[in-house]
């Protein structure tokens, strides 16, 4: 009977969307734009390969923050991590940076007083949520100037008695030295 279950679950799942086209695919994910039929509107599905990152998605879920690009569902199945997120109509800061050039100090400011708003929403969770890869690559800029920070894949649950992470994960440029000190 559970299996049966499960299966109508995954049929559900995989029955409210339309894969429209892929944008980026290795080896360790492939990221597509579908149509979202419960939204009525293009979004993002993340798969995830040979990895459970459902209880973070599941928890990112139940966030609604503007500065957070938005989780609507989360499927783990087939040894695969199926999310479906926001479509963010714009650029990230890495982007910006190339096309642009440097921002101005106001505009700095600005964005980071976004970023911190979504960290902080992050680390008001029970137990806090810590994102671990925070880089302009993973900051999106909307055309009406929205900040958006994106890509939970390192995101872990704090744990009050863990005092080293065992998994070296985020981007060594911009990591803290625990994680690559």
């Amino acid at each position: 009977m559970e299996n049966s279950v499960e299966n109508l679950e995954n049929q559900f799942f995989f029955g409210q969307f339309k894969s429209v086209c892929t944008i980026a695919e290795s080896e360790k994910c492939r990221v597509e734009l579908i149509f979202y039929e419960p939204r009525q509107t293009v979004c993002v599905l993340k798969t995830y390969f040979n990895r459970d990152l459902s209880d973070v998605y599941c928890k990112l879920k139940q966030i609604r923050h503007e500065n957070l690009v938005a989780v609507y569902d989360v499927l783990f199945f087939d040894e695969k991590t199926y999310v479906i997120e926001e479509n963010i109509d714009g650029a990230t800061l890495a982007e910006r940076l190339c096309m642009q050039g440097t921002f101005s100090e106001k505009e700095v400011i600005s964005i980071t007083e976004k970023v911190c708003e979504a960290m902080k929403q992050l680390h008001n969770q029970t137990p806090p949520l810590i994102h671990r890869d925070i880089k302009p690559s993973n900051v999106m800029i909307q055309e009406d100037g929205t900040i958006k920070l994106i890509d939970f894949e390192t995101v872990r649950t704090y744990r009050e008695n863990n005092t080293k992470d065992t998994v070296l994960l985020g981007t060594e440029e911009y990591a803290s030295p625990e994680h690559y000190g």
